[in-house]
């Protein structure tokens, strides 16, 4: 029994100091944490957005936009074009080379008119309805789907 004590004693010392410093260091760390917060409250020793922008060496990516530029004049010559029509649409599938489930339709009328379409999925529950907002006669819109299937105009 003595030496059971005598062990139990050897051991408990240890942990019970080393808890000890584990509550403590915590308990320093939670008024530094505080500190923190109080600083940031008061604004002081916040980054301004410049700062962050120049440590974190950031500048503006335009490769997307780069790359689309020529695409992106293609499109209003189709727009002013009046060989397209309703039953011959300009349509471009992915567009912008970004969804390839996506398509670019542009078309004429004589008279102004209200475009609703839809993208047939495989049953009518997956099916994907929109509207074209407004009265025109040259109409321009894209649309997109989970699934390659047709589009249909209405």
């Amino acid at each position: 029994m003595l030496k059971t004590k005598k062990i139990w004693t050897i051991f408990a010392l240890p942990i019970l100091a080393l808890t000890l410093v584990l509550v403590l260091a915590g308990c320093a760390s939670e008024k530094h944490s505080a500190a923190v917060i109080k600083d940031a409250s008061t604004k002081a020793g916040v980054l301004t957005a410049k700062q962050v922008k120049s440590n974190i060496n950031g500048h503006t990516v335009t490769t997307r936009e780069d790359s689309q530029k020529s695409l992106n004049a293609t499109y209003p010559k189709a727009v002013a074009n009046d060989d397209y029509t309703f039953d011959n649409p300009y349509v471009k599938v992915n567009p912008y080379e970004t969804s390839p489930l996506s398509a670019l339709i542009i078309f004429h009328t004589d008279k102004a008119v209200k475009v609703n379409y839809t993208v047939e999925g495989k049953t009518d529950k997956t099916s994907i309805t929109n509207s074209v907002k407004g009265y025109k006669k040259r109409i321009k819109f894209q649309s997109s789907a989970s699934t390659q299937a047709p589009t249909r105009l209405v």
